[in-house]
């Protein structure tokens, strides 16, 4: 079963210091490795960390702890590709 999470809950589950933290972890603990995340997903959260933590730590989360995860899979979004 692959699940998809949202912006927020990859955000709570990046940082320990948010208060939804412990239930992103269940959740990601629960569930792996049957994660999808849209590339969107991974562009709105590197935003937001890097709003919040700058550059370095949005570079460091997003890119090493879920785009190179073996437990995560990008799906890129293409709206040429005939469905």
């Amino acid at each position: 079963m692959n699940l998809v999470l949202d912006t927020s809950a990859w955000y709570a589950y990046l940082f320990k210091k948010d208060k939804f933290y412990h239930q992103a972890k269940t959740t990601v603990n629960l569930n792996k490795p049957s994660f999808v995340i849209p590339y969107p997903v991974i562009e709105e959260l590197a935003a937001i960390i890097h709003n919040r933590k700058g550059k370095k730590v949005a570079l460091t989360h997003v890119y090493q702890a879920l785009a190179q995860s073996k437990h995560t899979e990008i799906a890129y979004i293409d709206p040429h590709k005939d469905q």
